[in-house]
């Protein structure tokens, strides 16, 4: 077995594209401070792997997005608002690891599609390109009457 080279960012030659497509830099955003490369995405992209944070009000989706992703304290994410609307961040460690966090609002009916910026997102859409679903529930949260 021989070791594989590493593909060229230039996309001359060989067939086939790797799932994270080209290895630019994104251009529709700003890098974050810290950790890796972070950014706002205004489109919605089906080359990229991603991973779905879905689950119910004040669960605790933002708070391991930020933790895990842009090293915030655990004790800061207290005070995070919650999330009103579909946010999707670019996560860029090195060339080889780039993905997408689509961290949901507890308010999510798919019947209807999901808005994002001015696209309307489709649940085949969503569900069909998404590499992890990630359901977050909050073990100490009491039973809610409303259901």
């Amino acid at each position: 077995l021989s070791p594989r080279a590493p593909r060229e960012t230039s996309g001359g030659g060989g067939g086939g594209g790797s799932p994270c497509g080209a290895m630019e830099s994104p251009s529709d955003g700003e890098a974050g401070s810290e950790g890796p490369l972070l950014a706002r995405h205004t489109s919605v992209s089906t080359q990229r792997p991603r991973i779905l944070l879905l689950g119910p009000h004040r669960s605790g989706k933002s708070s391991i997005q930020r933790v895990v992703f842009q090293k915030m304290s655990p004790h800061e994410t207290l005070f995070l608002e919650s999330t009103e609307a579909l946010s999707i961040k670019f996560i860029a460690n090195n060339p080889y690891v780039q993905f997408e966090v689509w961290d949901f609002p507890c308010n999510l009916n798919l019947s209807e599609g999901v808005v994002f910026e001015d696209q309307t997102l489709s649940a085949d859409l969503i569900f069909g390109n998404a590499t992890a679903l990630v359901y977050v529930l909050d073990a100490q949260d009491e039973v809610s009457q409303d259901a």
